[in-house]
């Protein structure tokens, strides 16, 4: 998954590693922008308040064997 925001107003993420496994993902939509807030099994976890935020899911090639 990849999360692109902009003009963030505001960020806060905790325990930030190269990957990690979400628990959960939750979209809020109001007046003053979009806020994505997100539960971790593993890695980082958070929120992040943007005027626009975009998701897009981009599968990794196989690594070559």
């Amino acid at each position: 998954m990849v999360v692109h925001a902009f003009q963030m107003t505001s960020v806060q993420l905790f325990d930030l590693t190269e990957a990690g496994i979400l628990f959960e993902l939750k979209i809020e939509i109001d007046p003053d922008g979009t806020t994505l807030s997100s539960e971790s099994s593993y890695g980082v976890y958070g929120r992040i308040k943007a005027k626009g935020i975009v998701i897009s899911f981009e599968p990794k090639p196989a690594s070559s064997s």
